[in-house]
Parts: structure tokens; C-alpha cells; sequence
């Protein structure tokens, strides 16, 4: 049984107790207290805590350090990453100077929108054609695309300067003031801080972003008491050189998000960082071309977030549902008319 069914046979009452619990060993607590009646399929596709408690003894398991997230490396993992590969290699054979990768990158962003496709003709310097994607207004029902072209223009600009990889709780702060920029925000314009028990969290359902719902049933976020340990923790597996730039980039996104320390732009945060991490081995215009695939796709992607909760804990499934869409951003560059 799919783990969405499994979830999903579930009563409301057992969701909401079972939202509240924070990692493996609550849920395993809570269900001996409570004497809930799971099924052994219920609680490994609910958290996985019986299923993470075997893998430790696996010499090829890869274990995160945070709930309880362990990355299990497998053949298909190895055949989609030859084939991403093997895609930039192509597209940097069609975009072959950092000068055309930029190029095409701003044409990507541009797209059907009239205003950007003037202000591209007009910029005499990428810094100027960046700043007016972040000033750009309009009408309420387009907020959705200008978000998608404010977050690529801001990756286009921090990759042609990127700050080196986060290695504290500071350095993280940083990033997030540089994926937010110029973004409208849920909340005042506060200094940069890692969220609180007094900070409310917006999550965006449905076509419209900017309308905050509850967290969805079954995503769970670090209580705020944990969120300084945690980071402590991702910033020590962003900087590991055992795995590959892929596999690290992807986790890293997906634990963040299962972090959420911030109490807004989480989102952003993640995709730059993770853009960050791959940035060395694909070219600008793919990791643009990325971006907006994650929001063309934000639903997939949201998804695979919570599959890291739901499941067993393995973060490779969820890591190859962002190889794919790479390598999606890559096929479309190499086929269309740019």
C-alpha cells in the first residue's frame, strides 16, 4: 500500500496526535502511551522509526545526524546521475562561455514577459537587469510569476559572486537575507533570526502563495528549542566531500526544509543553497532553468518533502525527484530555440 493510503486510513484524531510528534523515538512513545492501534506499515510509513533502527548496521547506509534521515544509495540513483551529467556537458557545448551561459539564463527569465524582455535590451550590466526583475509590480493574479521571476534573477545575481557554502548558524542567517532580498514578506521587516515559539509559520496551499494556511497534515517542522542544534547539524553535513555534490545538494535542501528555521523563506533559502551547492559542476542557465522547474512543479516537490516524514526516512527518493527535474531544465534548453 502506497504510503498516501496508509496515511490516509488513518482518523483524524490519530493525524492530529500523530502531527505533534516530532521524531522516531515520540512516535514510538507516543504510541505505547496512548495505545493507538498502527499497523507495522503504518508506523514505518508514518516516521520509520523500526525501519532506521536496522539500517545503522549497514556499512553503505548514510546517516545525516538529523531525525533520524539516512540516505541509501541504489542503482538507479548512479544511472539517472550519468545521465544529468552528461546533459550539461551539452549544454555547456551549446552555451560554452560564461558570457552565453548568463545570456541565456536572462532569456530563460524572460520569457513572455513584455516588461523583461525591454529592460533586457536596455541592461548594460547583469547587476541592472537583476534589480529591475526584484522592483517588479503588477496585478495580483500575476504574483505568482513575478515571484518565480524575482527568485531566479536573485540566483543569476548571487552566482555571478557566490558567498562560500554555510558553515554556522550566522553564515545561514546570511544566505537567507540574500535569497529573501527585495521579496514581500508575510511579516515586518525584522532582522534576520531563526524562528520562535512567537513566530507564526506560513505555509501556502493551493495556486496562490501568498495566502498562509496551517501546516499541512503530515509536514513536520523542528520545535524552535531544536532549531540551533539542528543547524549546528546541517552545516556540519553540508561541508562533507565523501558524497557527491548532487547527493549533498539535494539532502541538504530537504533537511532544511524538515528544519524550517526560518519563520518565512524557507523555500528560498533551500533552492539557493541547494543552486549554491551545485553550482561548481552545472552552469548558471541550468540551475535557472531548475528553479523554475521547482516552482512549475511545486507541487511535486512538496510532496517529495513529506514523503522524507511519511517514509521510512530514506532521503534518496526524494533526492532523485530533484535529479529528474534537472535533468527535465536540461532537455529543455538543449531543444528549444533559445
Amino acid at each position: 500500500m502506497a504510503v498516501r493510503d496508509l496515511y490516509n486510513t488513518l482518523s483524524n484524531e490519530q493525524k492530529t496526535r500523530i502531527e505533534n510528534c516530532r521524531s522516531p523515538e515520540d512516535l514510538l512513545a507516543f504510541t505505547k502511551a496512548e495505545n493507538i492501534a498502527l499497523t507495522e506499515d503504518h508506523l514505518e510509513a508514518i516516521c520509520g522509526w523500526r525501519e532506521f533502527g536496522k539500517k545503522p548496521n549497514r556499512t553503505d547506509i548514510i546517516e545525516t545526524g538529523l531525525y533520524g534521515r539516512y540516505i541509501e544509495p541504489s542503482e538507479e540513483w548512479a544511472e539517472v546521475l550519468v545521465e544529468a551529467r552528461s546533459n550539461e556537458q551539452a549544454v555547456r557545448g551549446r552555451f560554452p562561455s560564461e558570457a552565453d551561459q548568463e545570456a541565456a539564463a536572462r532569456r530563460l527569465i524572460v520569457e513572455n514577459n513584455l516588461a523583461l524582455q525591454e529592460a533586457l535590451l536596455s541592461a548594460t550590466a547583469p547587476e541592472a537587469f537583476c534589480d529591475f526583475c526584484l522592483s517588479l509590480r503588477g496585478p495580483f493574479q500575476e504574483g505568482r510569476q513575478r515571484r518565480i521571476i524575482r527568485e531566479q534573477a536573485r540566483l543569476l545575481g548571487y552566482l555571478a559572486n557566490p558567498t562560500p557554502l554555510p558553515d554556522s548558524a550566522e553564515t545561514l542567517l546570511q544566505l537567507w537575507e540574500t535569497a529573501y532580498r527585495l521579496e514581500p514578506r508575510w511579516h515586518d521587516d525584522l532582522p534576520a533570526h531563526f524562528r520562535t515559539s512567537d513566530d507564526h509559520i506560513p505555509f501556502a496551499h493551493g495556486r496562490n502563495p501568498f495566502e498562509p494556511g496551517p501546516i499541512p497534515p503530515g509536514h513536520h517542522t523542528s520545535p524552535p528549542e531544536e532549531i540551533s542544534e539542528a543547524v549546528s547539524k546541517l552545516t556540519d553535513w553540508i561541508r562533507r566531500r565523501d558524497l557527491s555534490p548532487e547527493l549533498l545538494a539535494f539532502s541538504s535542501l530537504f533537511l532544511l526544509y524538515r528544519i524550517h528555521p526560518f519563520s518565512d523563506g524557507n523555500g528560498h533559502t533551500a533552492r539557493l543553497l541547494c543552486c549554491r551547492m551545485l553550482f561548481p559542476h552545472y552552469s548558471a542557465v541550468t540551475l535557472t532553468a531548475f528553479i523554475g522547474l521547482m516552482h512549475e512543479f511545486r507541487r511535486s516537490v512538496f510532496d517529495a518533502t513529506m514523503l522524507a516524514d511519511l517514509s521510512n526516512g530514506d532521503l534518496l527518493p526524494e533526492c532523485c525527484v530533484l535529479l529528474r527535474l534537472l535533468i527535465r531544465g536540461q532537455k529543455r534548453l538543449l531543444t528549444s530555440e533559445m
